[in-house]
C-alpha cells in the first residue's frame, strides 16, 4: 500500500494561530516544524506492507514526520517533485502545508498596508538554517519588490540575530514614503479668545467685560510663522509613484500692520498702536475699533486706545471709554462714553439712570433725552434737548426743530436755539460765562487748601500749648531754654508749620493760575430765534434773570456798564 511522509506537521494550514496565553489571545506559530530550507526534502511517496515498514523510508537527518494515506499530490507555489530521488523539495525558504492535496510553500513575507516596508518571519529550520541574503533577494524578486544595496547590511545583522526561541520579524525591504506638505501658516502668541465674562470683586461675574476688545501695543509679538513645506513625492516597496498631497492647516494669516521682527524674522509684532482684529482666520491690527452690529453681550464693553465706530446701537448699560473719536451709526440707549477726541450719535442720545457722554472734542446727536453731556468743544444737536444736564466748554447748538426743554444747560460762550423751555413753563437753567472743567479745577484745589489751612491751625495749636505765644514771637529764645526732648518736639513742629505754610502758599498759586484761565475771549449771551417761555432761568456770568414772559426772536447778554441782563433783536446766525 502507499503512504505519503510529511516531514512537517500537515495539518497545519496557516503560519500563525491564535492562542489563549495567561487569558490574553496571541497570534503564535502554528508549527516550528513546517519552516523548510530550499531544496529541503518536504514530502516522499513510499510502498510499504505496514506501517511498521515506515522508518526504513525516511530519508537521512529527519526525525520529525507524519504519515498520511496516499493521494495524488498537486505541487502549489514554491515545490517541485524531485523525479531522480522521488521526492517532493522546497524551491525557497518558507512555511510548508498541504491543503486541499495541494502542497506549497507559504511565502513569509509580509508587506505593509501602506505598501513601503516588508518584514520577514524567520524561524530556523529543524536543520538550524535560515535563508542567507541571496536567497531572501531573491524571494523578494518573485514578488516584484525593488531591493537596495543599503539594506543588505541590515538583513545581515538581523538574521544573525535569529534564534530558536521564537520567530523573528525582520525588514528586508522599504520604499520611501511620500512627505506631505503644507502651505505657509502662523502660530498665535497671544491668546486670540474672548471671555465669557469678568469675576468681580463679591465673586459675581460681570458678562460686560467680555475682552473681546484687545488692545496692542507697537512692538508686541503677536504671530510665529511656520514656512511652507513642499510637498515631495514617494516610491513603494514595487517602485510604483506615491504623490503627496499638499495638506490644509488650521491655521492663521497675517494681516494688516504685522512685520516681522528685527531680532527673530518669524516672529510678527504689531507695527502701531491699535486694536486686534481676527476674521477668517486673518490677523490684523488696526487704529480703529470697528463693531459691525451693536454694542452688546456679545463684544462688551470698550476700553481702547485709539477712535471706536459702532455700526449698530449702544444698548443699556454697556460703555465705552476710547481715547480718540467715538461714532455711533445707530442711538446710545442708557449707556456711558468717555472720549478723549469727539463724538458723533447718528441717532439720539436717550436716558433713564446711567447715561452719561464726556468728551474732549466736540458732540453732536439728532437728539439728547434724560441725558448728562460734558464736552470740551461743541454741542450740537440737530433736532432736540430735553431734561437734561449739558455742558459745553464753547457752544450749545440746536439745530433744524432748535428746543432745549426743562433740565440745565451750560455752555462758556453761547447758547443757541430756536425754542428755549414749553408753554407748560417746565424750569429750564441755561448757563452761560462759565466753564464747569476750570471751576472743578478751582474747586478741588480750594478743597486741599481747606485741609492745609486746617493742618497750619493744628500745628499752630499743639505749638501754642506746650510752648505758649512766645514761640511764635521769639522761637530761638524759647528752644533755648526747653530741656532736649521738648527742644527736639519743638523743632520738629515748627519744621512742620514751615513746610505746611510752604504747601498753603503753593496752593494758593495754583489757585491763582487756574482762574486766570476763566477770562473770556467773547461775551456769552443766550439766543433763541423763535421763543423764550417763561419758566427759563437765565445765568450770565454772575447775573440771573428769570424769564416771566414771553420773548420772540431774542438775544440776552450781560451788560457791563448797567451791570445786569439785558436783551435785543437775535441776530441770524451765530455769533464769532
Amino acid at each position: 500500500m502507499k503512504k505519503i511522509i510529511f516531514y512537517f506537521d500537515n495539518k497545519a494550514e496557516k503560519i500563525f494561530k491564535k492562542q489563549v496565553i495567561d487569558g490574553v489571545e496571541k497570534s503564535v506559530i502554528s508549527s516550528p516544524q513546517n519552516f523548510i530550507a530550499r531544496n529541503e526534502i518536504i514530502a516522499r511517496v513510499v510502498s510499504v506492507e505496514n506501517n511498521e515498514e515506515i522508518p526504513s523510508f525516511l530519508d537521512a537527518g529527519f526525525s520529525y514526520y507524519n504519515v498520511a494515506e496516499y493521494f495524488p499530490i498537486k505541487l502549489g507555489e514554491g515545490t517541485y517533485f524531485d523525479e531522480y530521488n522521488n521526492v517532493y523539495r522546497a524551491l525557497s525558504y518558507g512555511f510548508a502545508v498541504c491543503v486541499d492535496q495541494h502542497l506549497t510553500i507559504l511565502s513569509p513575507i509580509n508587506i505593509t498596508r501602506d505598501k513601503q516596508k516588508v518584514f520577514m518571519t524567520v524561524f530556523p529550520t529543524k536543520f538550524g538554517k535560515t535563508p542567507p541574503v541571496a536567497e531572501v533577494f531573491d524571494i523578494l524578486r518573485l514578488k516584484k519588490i525593488i531591493t537596495t544595496a543599503k539594506i543588505d547590511e541590515q538583513i545581515t545583522e538581523q538574521l544573525g540575530k535569529v534564534t530558536s526561541k521564537g520567530p523573528s520579524r525582520i525588514l528586508v525591504a522599504e520604499g520611501r514614503p511620500a512627505v506631505d506638505g503644507y502651505p505657509e501658516y502662523c502660530e498665535p502668541l497671544m491668546d486670540f479668545n474672548k471671555k465669557a465674562g469678568t469675576v468681580k470683586a463679591d465673586g459675581s461675574i460681570d458678562y460686560k467685560e467680555t475682552g473681546s476688545i484687545v488692545q496692542i501695543s507697537a512692538g508686541q509679538e503677536i504671530l510665529k510663522r511656520i514656512p511652507e513645506v513642499k510637498p515631495i513625492d514617494g516610491v513603494d516597496v514595487f517602485g510604483d509613484h506615491v504623490p503627496a498631497a499638499t495638506l490644509s492647516v488650521n491655521g492663521y494669516r497675517a494681516g494688516e500692520n504685522l512685520v516681522s521682527s528685527e531680532f527673530a524674522p518669524e516672529i510678527l509684532i504689531s507695527s502701531i498702536d491699535g486694536v486686534l482684529k481676527v476674521a477668517n482666520k486673518k490677523v490684523s491690527v488696526l487704529k480703529m475699533v470697528v463693531v459691525g452690529g451693536d454694542l452688546d453681550y456679545k463684544t462688551g464693553n470698550i476700553d481702547f486706545n485709539g477712535s471706536v465706530t459702532i455700526k449698530g446701537s449702544v444698548l443699556p448699560g454697556f460703555k465705552i471709554k476710547a481715547t480718540g473719536d467715538v461714532f455711533v451709526q445707530e442711538s446710545l440707549e442708557d449707556a456711558v462714553i468717555e472720549s478723549g477726541g469727539d463724538v458723533k450719535i447718528a441717532g439720539g442720545i436717550v436716558g433713564k439712570e446711567y447715561m452719561k457722554v464726556t468728551c474732549a472734542g466736540n458732540l453732536k446727536a439728532k437728539y439728547i433725552l434724560n441725558a448728562t453731556v460734558e464736552a470740551g468743544g461743541d454741542i450740537i444737536a440737530e433736532d432736540s434737548i430735553i431734561n437734561s444736564n449739558v455742558f459745553s466748554n464753547n457752544d450749545i447748538i440746536i439745530e433744524k426743530n432748535g428746543k432745549l426743554i426743562g433740565g440745565t444747560a451750560t455752555a462758556q460762550y453761547c447758547i443757541l436755539v430756536k425754542v428755549a423751555g414749553a408753554p407748560s413753563h417746565p424750569l429750564t437753567v441755561l448757563n452761560v460765562g462759565r466753564n464747569l472743567f476750570i471751576e472743578r479745577e478751582l474747586e478741588t484745589v480750594s478743597k486741599d487748601m481747606k485741609l492745609k489751612k486746617e493742618e497750619v491751625k493744628e500745628t499752630m495749636r499743639n505749638l501754642q500749648v506746650n510752648f505758649g505765644e512766645g514761640v511764635f514771637k521769639n522761637p530761638k529764645e524759647i528752644i533755648a531754654t526747653l530741656i532736649p526732648n521738648k527742644k527736639k518736639r519743638c523743632i520738629e513742629l515748627l519744621q512742620q508749620l514751615n513746610a505746611q505754610n510752604a504747601e498753603l502758599k503753593e496752593l494758593s498759586s495754583k489757585y491763582d493760575e487756574i482762574e486766570e484761565k476763566l477770562v473770556l475771549k467773547k461775551e456769552p449771551s443766550v439766543i433763541a430765534y423763535d421763543k423764550f417761555h417763561p419758566g427759563v432761568v437765565l445765568n450770565i456770568k454772575k447775573n440771573v434773570f428769570k424769564v416771566e414772559k414771553e420773548y420772540s426772536n431774542a438775544k440776552f447778554y450781560d451788560d457791563n456798564e448797567e451791570k445786569r441782563i439785558c436783551f435785543t433783536i437775535a441776530p441770524r446766525k451765530k455769533e464769532e
